[in-house]
C-alpha cells in the first residue's frame, strides 16, 4: 500500500477531528502546488475522499444537536466542513461540478450550519455594509443578546479582530455603540473566574479595545491589568501603549516574571521605546531565550502546554548568530510514550529560528557539555 493510500485511510479511520484536518490541508496544499500535474485519477481518489467523510459529517452534525452539546464541540465539525468542501472544490474543480447527489448533501449540511452559526453570520453581515451605522450594531448585539456561551461570545470578539482594518467604516455613534457594549460585557465577565475559552475571549477583547479609544475603555483596560490573566494583560498593555495610556511598571514586573511570556513583553516595550519598564533582572539574553522557547512549545502543534522542566545546557554560533540550547521534559499528548520521560533538545536564537525537533539528547550527548553543545551545532542547527 502506497504512503498515499495509508494517508487517505488514515483520514477515514481516525475519529480525531484535528487529525483529519491536518492531515486534509496537507492533500489540499499538494493540490493547489502540483495544479494541473495532479493526475485526473489522484484528484478522483481526493473528491471521493470529501464525499465521504461529508456522508458520515452530517449524521455526526446532526446527533450533536439532539445531544444539545456544547457548541465548541459543534464548531469543531463545522470547521471541518469548511475543510472538506475546500478540498471537493480543488479536487473537482469547483462546486459547481458535483453531481445533483452531491450537491444535495453540500447543501443540507450547509443549511444546518447556517442556521447554528448565528454569531458568525452576525459578525459578517455587518462587515458586510460599506458604512456601518449605529443600526447595524444593534442588529449584531441583538444576536448576543441571548447567547452566554463564553466561547462564542470569545468567537464575536475574534471575528471584530479579523475584520479590524474594516473598523475604519464605522459611523462616530456605531463605534460609541459598540464599545459600550464591551464594556459592559466584559465588566460582567470579569466577576467570575475565567477559563480557557475565557481567556482566549479576554485576550482578543483586549486587541479589540485598541479600535474603540474611549475613556471607559482605557479603564476597562486598566482593570484587566489588575487581573492574574498574564496573555490577556500581555495584550492590555500592548493596546495602552497604543493608545498613549499609561502602564504601570509593577505589572511588567510580574509579565517578566512569567517565562511564558516574558519574550514577548520585552520585544513589545522594545518597539514601542519603553524597555525603562522592563526590569533589568529578567533582561539577560539566556532568560529570553528561555521565554522564547518556551512560548514556542506553548503552541498546539507542539507541546501545547508548558515544559515539565527546561534547563540551558550551553549556547554556540552559527553563522554569526547566538544560539541558546536547552533541554526539556514534558508530558504531553503531542509526544510519542518513548519521548515523555526523555530529556529533549530546544534552541532559541534572538535572531529569529527558536525550535525543537524533539530529539532525545541522549542521542547527542559526548563526553563534555562543551562537545556536545558542537555536535547539537553541527548536527541540528547547522
Amino acid at each position: 500500500m502506497s504512503d498515499f493510500q495509508k494517508m487517505i485511510d488514515s483520514v477515514k479511520t481516525t475519529a480525531d477531528y484535528e487529525t483529519k484536518c491536518r492531515l486534509l490541508n496537507l492533500f489540499i496544499n499538494y493540490m493547489k502546488r502540483s495544479g494541473k500535474r495532479v493526475p485526473a485519477s489522484e484528484a478522483e481518489q481526493f473528491k471521493n475522499l470529501a464525499v465521504y467523510e461529508l456522508k458520515n459529517l452530517l449524521p455526526a452534525i446532526k446527533k450533536l444537536l439532539e445531544e444539545n452539546a456544547p457548541y465548541k464541540q459543534k464548531n469543531e465539525l463545522f470547521g471541518y466542513k469548511e475543510i472538506l468542501l475546500g478540498l471537493f472544490e480543488v479536487a473537482s474543480g469547483g462546486l459547481g461540478n458535483a453531481k445533483a447527489e452531491e450537491t444535495e448533501l453540500i447543501r443540507s449540511i450547509e443549511d444546518i450550519v447556517e442556521k447554528e452559526t448565528v454569531v458568525e453570520v452576525a459578525v459578517i453581515k455587518l462587515f458586510d455594509h460599506s458604512v456601518i451605522v449605529k443600526s447595524d450594531v444593534e442588529a449584531m448585539l441583538s444576536v448576543m443578546e441571548n447567547i452566554t456561551d463564553i466561547y462564542r461570545i470569545g468567537i464575536m470578539y475574534s471575528g471584530l479582530f479579523y475584520y479590524r482594518d474594516k473598523i475604519s467604516k464605522f459611523e462616530p455613534d456605531a463605534k460609541s455603540t459598540l464599545a459600550e457594549y464591551v464594556v459592559r460585557q466584559t465588566n460582567a465577565m470579569l466577576e467570575s473566574p475565567l477559563d480557557e475559552d475565557g481567556l482566549l475571549a479576554l485576550e482578543y477583547i483586549a486587541d479589540v479595545c485598541a479600535y474603540f479609544p474611549t475613556e471607559a475603555v482605557v479603564e476597562l483596560l486598566q482593570r484587566i491589568l489588575k487581573t492574574s490573566y498574564n496573555r490577556p494583560r500581555y495584550y492590555a498593555v500592548d493596546t495602552l501603549l497604543k493608545l498613549k495610556a499609561t502602564v504601570n511598571k509593577a505589572v511588567i514586573d510580574e509579565l517578566a516574571r512569567d517565562v511564558s511570556i516574558a519574550s514577548l513583553t520585552y520585544a513589545l516595550l522594545e518597539k514601542n521605546g519603553r524597555l525603562d519598564l522592563y526590569p533589568n533582572e529578567y533582561s539577560n539574553e539566556e532568560y529570553l531565550a528561555k521565554s522564547d522557547l518556551t512560548q514556542w512549545l506553548l503552541y498546539p502543534t507542539e507541546l501545547g502546554k508548558l515544559p515539565d522542566k527546561i534547563e540551558h545546557i550551553g549556547k554556540g554560533k552559527v553563522k554569526k548568530s547566538v544560539y541558546h540550547i536547552f533541554r526539556y521534559t514534558s508530558d504531553s499528548a503531542t509526544l510519542s510514550n518513548d519521548l515523555k520521560t526523555e530529556w529533549l533538545i530546544g534552541w532559541s536564537c534572538l535572531n529569529g529560528g527558536t525550535f525543537s525537533n524533539f530529539d532525545k539528547l541522549s542521542e547527542y550527548e559526548k563526553k563534555t557539555p562543551e562537545k556536545t553543545i558542537r555536535n547539537i551545532l553541527k548536527r541540528l542547527i547547522k
